[in-house]
């Protein structure tokens, strides 16, 4: 039987321990700021699709998050899947001292009708935002599918444990 955590446990803590050895596919939503024209994002393993029937992903943001309020108000967002050579680029998004580095030229990000984009990601979905939902800290953000792009697919990246993996399919 396995142990449960008891009332003097905190129940966050609980599921984050839980949650850092479930592998999680781990992305960069990016977007053009409208109010600064500048490209920002964050890293994020909180992202599914929603439905087939219209094309549609979901991500969850932190509102505390940096990039929070210009992804709202942006509309659009590209959600870049990370493969193995996402690492340099991960690594921007999850160092807050490392903001001024995430879209340098050295990561090669493009725009696409005004949406930054990293085309060295295993694909990116294009979305245009129908629908948000607050729920505790986060914002549930729906956007409809109306692009993407993928590659070749090098081995997906997943967030387990703190650290970026790949895994290989057998």
């Amino acid at each position: 039987m396995l142990p449960m955590a008891d009332s003097d446990v905190n129940i966050a803590d609980s599921l984050k321990h839980v949650l850092r050895q479930m592998p999680s596919p781990v992305a960069i939503v990016s977007v053009t700021d409208p109010q600064t024209s500048l490209p920002c994002g964050l890293a994020i393993t909180a992202y599914a699709p929603v439905s087939m029937d219209p094309p549609s992903m979901q991500i969850c943001i932190n509102r505390s998050a940096g990039a929070y309020s210009a992804i709202l108000a942006a509309g659009v967002f590209s959600v870049n899947i990370l493969g193995a050579t996402g690492q340099d680029v991960l690594r921007c998004f999850s160092d807050p001292q490392k903001k001024s580095e995430r879209f340098a030229d050295g990561h090669q990000w493009q725009l696409s009708e005004g949406i930054p984009y990293l085309p060295t990601s295993n694909a990116v979905i294009f979305c245009k935002t129908v629908a948000t939902h607050d729920f505790g800290t986060h914002t549930l953000v729906i956007g409809v599918v109306e692009k993407v792009s993928y590659g070749a697919g090098a081995p997906p990246a997943v967030w387990l444990e703190g650290r970026l993996h790949t895994v290989e399919a057998s």
